[in-house]
């Protein structure tokens, strides 16, 4: 296999790996918490109060959107760090073995 081709191949992979966990903690909702149950407080709130509980719902919006920017960059976080990993991983069991073989041997590593 041609080396560009093994870089497409890992670059693709690792954009692959980035996106995936990425989207998986986004739609985890690990930081949510109470979140939902302050919705529901405003939802009982608002039945008993006239104006509709309008300043309930608008803190509860700010909330929702300031731990909706911190999950993204939790993902993206961990999805860098993912990808880090694959191509450590990468490094540890196929560059290096390869790279120790051929200077044990004394000829250039294969090309392919």
């Amino acid at each position: 296999m041609a080396n560009w081709l093994k870089v497409l191949l890992g670059v693709l992979l690792s954009i692959g790996i980035f996106i995936g966990i990425m989207a998986w903690i986004v739609d985890m909702h690990p930081l949510r918490g109470d979140l939902f149950a302050e919705q529901r407080r405003c939802e009982e709130q608002s039945s008993y109060r006239v104006d509709g509980g309008t300043d309930c719902y608008e803190t509860y919006r700010r909330k929702a959107d300031a731990i909706e920017t911190n999950e993204k960059w939790l993902g993206a976080g961990l999805g860098a760090g993912g990808a880090g990993l694959f191509w450590l991983l990468v490094y540890l069991f196929y560059i290096r073995p390869r790279r120790r073989a051929a200077a044990s041997t004394g000829t250039p590593p294969p090309a392919g």
